[in-house]
Parts: structure tokens; C-alpha cells; sequence
């Protein structure tokens, strides 16, 4: 099923909850306890390593306790403690965000000076602008600290990103005893500029989307009067000349083609029009507000910026970071990370460099509920990078003081930017360029190309970094990449050292040739060695995943490359016997390939693995 590997890291519009209504208070103990039993048996075959942060040992205790609990729990109370179990396996994808909850009128943000409301319906608008102090008699504080667990995470950006639409869900605020009545609560309200503290009883109403207001509230568009990075909000992407300053300033705000405007590549070319027309001394991207898409989408965008000599300079490309940049939108950033020479400005983002995505639904038999846990384990960064985030060079916190003054800290922080004063290069070193240049194996699957590229040494590590190199008088080499530097070591090896890790890696033959090569060049047998090899060796390699293994599947069957997609099919099933796709995928390739019974066997074991599959079902009923 190819159109499957190409919904990513689709995160922003995802939902996690009931694919049908269901009275949950009808449900009694017994059909609880078989949800749960459900839920601790299909968790581990779903998720690509559920536990990556929570050990085994706790996971069974939560579920056990949860077992022996619903007795004497009620069915609200019952699904917020399935939120908090799915939320501790601590990753940002995987998540239970049931449909149907109740939230009061009101958005808060959580700024570094506090909560402050920056949205509201109904009787909430006339709070807008006003800070949060209390919930009942709860502070927002203590409220914020009590919900912590019951958030998805990669961190503590995402957290800050998300808790305040937790903090106006009725639902969460019973499950930690902030309230009693879900239709009602009294929340306590400070004026910003006279102090003045009022009280009012809201009442909530029902909302389907609750996972858009959790990262950032959805597409809401203001007036002119408030800055850019306000404006356009239900745009997926959009741009501005401002001529005062000399910046093409870009917001982009869903990792997704637009789906009635402009295309990805039509707005391409206006932007790279707008660059050559215009006298171009800063070129901004903001991302402050995408929560994701489909990674596929944005690849243009990298290919765009990082080609284009004219903006990707350092000094001259900014990128806007906060924490609602999460997901496919998180790969993005790295993509500008590894290959341009940007400046990152703002906040943290939400999502870790590296992190696992693609979340899958498990679906418990009597709840309807349908917690989401990720497939694919997304490694944007070097293998031992653990930064929670993405960290921006010019730190600029967002403050409810800027808010209500319409000011964009962040942007004014790239007009203030100013280049240092960079010492004359180092003279490039014949003997040491000989020395260091060569293709080399990083990671067991990768080849890393040390070259020379207009005058520069160049590294470049196959659809992941492009940078120069830069001589030190240690006769280390530096990079635009931050902390990136490249040292020889001696007999064909050299040292690569970021973010607080390294590796040694080797000078490769000439005659080499990587796994795909191999599949290409009609050696099979060999390829699948290495595969095999690469999956033992590091099971996590981006080369062995579901999905990219599925993608060369269907570029090789594509290219008429028929026994190699065939092998690449099945190598997938072998890797991944509990992944529906899988089998779907191959099924496929039988039914192409006119082996019915074989298409037909593959589609049955697709569908008993997932009875949800639409498109295993329909092509299974074209064969039979």
C-alpha cells in the first residue's frame, strides 16, 4: 500500500480517540479489564520500542494497578488514567487523545511571565488578554505541575506547548481534582496592566478536535494590526517583502501541500522569483507555529534554501523556532540544521531531533478507544544525539508583556543580528586535504564523502548533511554545522565529532558498493546479507525502517526491478511480521506480478493483522 509510507510524521490534524461513539459508562469492569489486558498485549507489537524511556517492568505495574482499579474508578476517570499510561511510555507521538471531551471557552499560553488567555469563545472572548491565576481554587501553577503526566512528550517544550489546552479540559482537570462538575469550573482572572483580579464561572462544551487546540489552537487568522508571525495562521504557507528591512520573510505553517492554493512548487517559484527580484539581506523562515505534516512535502523547501546561493549565507538565513515546532516540522528544522548555514532564533523546539513518529492506532474492543503508539524511530541527528530539542543560537523567550504589546521579540532579534568579525581563513593544506578526503561507511549503512566542491572541502552523508570544511591551525576541521568538526586519525580513518559524541569511521574501497547498490546491480543475495547485518547490528538504522524499506520496494517495482522489490518485499515482512503494510505491500506485488493466490494469501494475513484495512479489503474483493 504505497500511499501509506508517504503520510509520515503527520501529527498536526492526528487524533487519537473513538472510531465510533460509545457510552462509556455502560462498559463494566470485565469489558475495562479486557481493554487493558488488549492494550498490554498489542502495545509492544505496534510500538517500534515502547521501552525506549519506560522500562517493561514499570508498564506492567501501571496496567496491573489499572486492572485492579476499575472496580472503583468511573468510566471518565478510567479512560484520563489510559491517557497518563499512554503519555509515561515518553515520546511525543504516541498519545491518547480522546473524542468528545469537554473544554472551557478559553486558550491560555504559557508565557515566561505567566498564563495568559490569547483566545476565547462565547463568554471566554472577554477574558482575552487577561492572565489566568486560578482554576477554582487551584493556582495555575500547581494545576500545571499536576498535569505533566498525563502529556505526550518529547520533552519539556512540548509540555509547555501543550499543558495549557490540558489546563481548560474538563476531563483532566477531574482527573487530578481540580474540578468536580465537567460543565462548569470558576477561574480566576488578573487585568495585565491594572492588577485587578475578577472570578467567573464558565461553562464547557464538547470539542472533536482537541489535539489541534493542544498544539497551538488551529488556524485562527488576527488583523494586520498584530505582527507577522500572527497574521495568516490558517495559511500552510505564505511570504512577505518588507522592504524596509531588506527580509523575504516565509511562515510556514503545516508540513502539507496546500490543499486548495497554491502548490508546493508553484509557491516555490514565487519565492525564488521574490529572492532574485528583490534585494534580499535576510531571508527568514518561521516555523514558530507547525506542528507537522508530511515530511515529503517539506523536502522541496530544504532543497530550495540550501541550493540557493543567495540566501544561504550565514548572517543573511534565519530560522524562527518555538515550541509548537514538533514532528515533520522537527525534521525540517534538522534538514536546515545539517545542510545550510542558518541562524535559529526563538524558543526551543517541541520535538527532539531525533524521534519516534508515524504513531498507529491500537483499537481497545469494547471502549472504541484508540491510543495512537509510533512505528518508525525518526534518526534526523547523529545516533547518540539526545538533545530533547533543538536549541536556537539567539535564545528569545516569548513574554505575555510582547503579546499585548503586538511585538515580535524573535524577528527584531534577526534585525539586530549582526555578523562578528571572522579572522582570514586558513590557506587549505594540500598534504592535509589529501589526507582526509575519501568515502567512508558512517554507521554501518551510510557512505560519508569527504570532496572537494568549489574550492572547499566538502562533507557530505548521503540525503542528510551537506557542509563545508574549514582548516584550524590544530588541524581540525570545522563546519557550518554547529559543534561538527572532522579530524584525521591516521591509516584511512578521521574522527566526526557533534553534539557531544563521536565516531571513527573508515576509508572504503573503491569498489564498495552499499545495499541498495547491490539490489540495483542485480546482486541480491548479497544485499539482503547487509540489510540482515545492518538490522542486527544497529535495528534502529533509518535503511532497515518499515517505511523506507517499503518506499525502495516500490521505487525498484516502479523501475521494473522486479525479483529485487520482490526480495525488498519480503525482507520487510521478515523484519516486520506485525506490520500490516508489510503484507499489504507485498500482496501488491503478487497481485502486479499476476501470482493471485499468493496476492490473495498476503492481503487475508494484512487484514487479520489490521481488520481496519480499507485497501487490503477492497483489492481482496477484486481478486476473489
Amino acid at each position: 500500500m504505497k500511499k501509506w509510507f508517504f503520510l509520515t510524521v503527520w501529527a498536526f490534524f492526528g487524533v487519537g480517540g473513538c472510531s465510533q461513539n460509545v457510552d462509556l459508562s455502560t462498559l463494566t469492569p470485565e469489558q475495562w479489564q479486557e481493554d487493558i489486558r488488549f492494550f498490554m498485549e498489542q502495545a509492544p507489537k505496534t510500538h517500534i520500542n515502547l521501552y525506549h524511556t519506560l522500562p517493561k517492568s514499570r508498564f506492567d505495574s501501571i496496567g496491573g494497578d489499572l486492572l485492579r482499579r476499575t472496580t472503583s474508578l468511573d468510566a471518565v476517570r478510567i479512560r484520563q488514567e489510559m491517557v497518563r499510561w499512554v503519555a509515561a511510555l515518553g515520546d511525543g507521538h504516541s498519545n491518547l487523545t480522546p473524542e468528545g471531551m469537554r473544554v472551557f471557552p478559553i486558550l491560555p499560553f504559557w508565557f515566561k511571565d505567566g498564563f495568559l488567555v490569547i483566545d476565547g469563545q462565547k463568554e471566554g472572548q472577554v477574558w482575552k488578554g487577561w492572565k489566568l491565576l486560578k482554576i477554582n481554587d487551584a493556582p495555575v501553577e500547581l494545576v500545571a505541575e499536576k498535569l505533566r503526566p498525563y502529556q505526550q512528550r518529547d520533552g519539556e517544550q512540548q509540555i509547555r506547548a501543550q499543558l495549557p489546552a490540558f489546563m481548560v479540559t474538563a476531563e483532566a482537570l477531574q482527573a487530578i481534582g481540580v474540578v468536580n462538575d465537567l460543565n462548569k469550573a470558576r477561574f480566576t482572572f488578573q487585568h495585565p496592566t491594572t492588577g485587578e483580579t475578577k472570578t467567573a464561572e464558565l461553562a464547557s462544551f464538547p470539542r472533536a478536535d482537541l489535539f489541534r487546540l493542544r498544539h497551538g489552537g488551529g488556524g485562527q487568522t488576527e488583523t494586520s494590526e498584530v505582527p507577522l508571525y500572527r497574521q495568516h495562521r490558517d495559511k500552510f504557507y505564505w511570504f512577505e517583502w518588507l522592504p524596509a528591512s531588506k527580509t523575504l520573510y516565509f511562515q510556514y505553517n503545516v508540513t502539507q501541500e496546500e490543499p486548495h492554493g497554491t502548490s508546493v512548487a508553484d509557491f516555490i517559484k514565487k519565492l525564488q522569483t521574490a529572492v532574485e527580484e528583490n534585494p534580499v539581506e535576510r531571508f527568514v523562515v518561521d516555523l514558530r507555529w507547525n506542528g507537522g505534516g508530511n515530511l515529503f512535502t517539506a523536502k522541496p523547501f530544504t532543497a530550495f534554501i540550501a541550493g540557493n546561493a543567495k540566501i544561504n549565507q550565514r548572517g543573511k538565513l534565519f530560522v524562527l523556532l518555538g515550541r509548537h515546532t514538533f514532528s515533520a516540522a522537527s525534521w525540517f528544522t534538522s534538514s536546515l540544521e545539517f545542510k545550510t548555514k542558518a541562524i535559529f532564533v526563538g524558543e526551543p523546539t517541541g520535538a527532539s531531533p531525533n524521534h519516534y513518529g508515524d504513531p498507529r492506532a491500537v483499537r481497545l474492543p469494547h471502549s472504541g478507544l484508540q491510543p495512537r503508539l509510533s512505528t518508525i524511530y525518526w534518526q534526523n541527528s547523529f545516533p547518540w544525539d539526545k538533545r530533547p530539542a533543538t536549541q536556537p543560537d539567539i535564545l528569545v523567550e516569548p513574554t505575555a508583556a510582547d503579546w499585548l504589546a503586538n511585538k515580535d521579540a524573535a524577528l527584531e532579534a534577526v534585525w539586530a543580528y549582526q555578523m562578528p568579525v571572522s579572522s582570514p581563513e586558513t590557506p587549505l593544506d594540500p598534504k592535509a586535504v589529501a589526507q582526509i578526503q575519501g568515502v567512508y561507511l558512517f554507521n554501518g549503512e551510510k557512505p560519508m564523502r569527504v570532496t572537494m566542491q568549489n574550492d572547499r572541502l566538502h562533507l557530505g552523508i548521503q540525503d542528510w548533511i551537506e557542509t563545508d570544511l574549514y582548516p584550524t591551525p590544530g588541524g581540525t576541521w570545522t563546519s557550518d554545522v554547529r559543534t561538527l568538526v572532522l579530524r584525521s586519525i591516521g591509516d584511512g580513518k578521521c574522527t566526526l565529532e557533534a553534539f557531544g559524541g563521536s565516531i571513527n569511521v573508515a576509508r572504503l574501497p573503491a569498489d564498495y558498493k552499499f545495499p541498495d547498490e547491490l539490489l540495483r546491480n542485480g546482486k541480491i543475495s548479497e544485499a539482503l546479507e547487509k540489510y540482515r547485518n545492518i538490522k542486527k547490528e544497529t535495528p534502529q538504522a533509518f535503511s532497515v525502517s518499515e517505511n523506507e524499506l517499503n518506499r525502495l520496494g516500490y521505487e525498484l517495482m516502479n523501475g521494473h526491478q522486479m525479483e529485487a522489490a520482490r526480495a525488498v518485499f519480503a525482507l520487510n515482512t521478515e523484519f516486520y511480521p506485525n506490520g500490516f503494510n508489510t503484507w499489504d505491500s507485498l500482496a501488491e506485488f503478487y497481485m502486479k506480478t499476476g501470482d493471485n493466490p499468493k496476492a490473495i494469501e498476503y492481503y487475508k494475513k494484512s487484514i487479520a493483522l489490521n481488520p481496519n484495512n480499507e485497501n487490503g479489503k477492497k483489492m481482496l474483493n477484486k481478486l476473489e
